[in-house]
């Protein structure tokens, strides 16, 4: 028999753990637009699992004056970019696979560390995201995250879209995603 465990990165790692005190409804709403969620990033950054990860603001750029979306795709990711990984130990594999909550945790890695082909990952997936929300004609936009990890600030681009409101792709939070676990038991 097999059995899936849904373990969400984004925004709901920490639900159900008795010293959280995000409520699964605020982060409903505030996922209904993308502004509305940064907001609430930026007010509850422990949605992001990792303590010292925080959204310090953000702002929507104009194409005119600042980066179109076709500029920001032939943006090559740069190799001091951080990007988030779930730490994995061996004990919350044992819990995953007994059927128990297992807390994880969430890490930033530099690009350039990575082996490369996850790099290649990387890269086709912004590719990808993008290309598919021109290719659809759906009106996306570029907004610039201000974010800081321990002491040190960096920024990213986020697509987004005005049209149904969503975030298309932020080389963070798209990585923030929901994982499937595969047991056999």
């Amino acid at each position: 028999m097999k059995t899936v465990f849904i373990i969400s990165l984004i925004l709901c790692i920490n639900i159900g753990n008795s010293q959280t005190t995000i409520n699964n409804q605020d982060i409903a709403k505030a996922r209904k637009h993308w502004k509305s969620f940064f907001e609430y990033a930026i007010n509850n950054p422990s949605i992001f699992n990792n303590p010292h990860l925080k959204l310090i603001d953000y702002e929507l750029l104009d194409e005119d004056q600042d980066m179109d979306i076709e500029g920001f795709l032939r943006l090559p990711i740069d190799s001091l970019q951080v990007i988030p990984k779930m730490v994995i130990s061996e004990e919350m594999l044992k819990k995953i696979n007994d059927g128990k909550f297992a807390e994880s945790k969430i890490d930033l890695f530099l690009f350039s560390k990575l082996p490369l082909l996850e790099q290649y990952r990387f890269i086709a997936q912004k590719i990808y995201l993008i290309s598919e929300s021109m290719f659809e004609k759906v009106d996306i936009k570029l907004v610039k995250l201000n974010w800081k990890y321990f002491d040190n600030t960096f920024h990213t681009y986020c697509v987004v879209s005005d049209e149904d409101h969503k975030m298309k792709y932020d080389i963070i939070l798209s990585n923030l995603i929901i994982y499937s676990v595969s047991a056999r038991d």
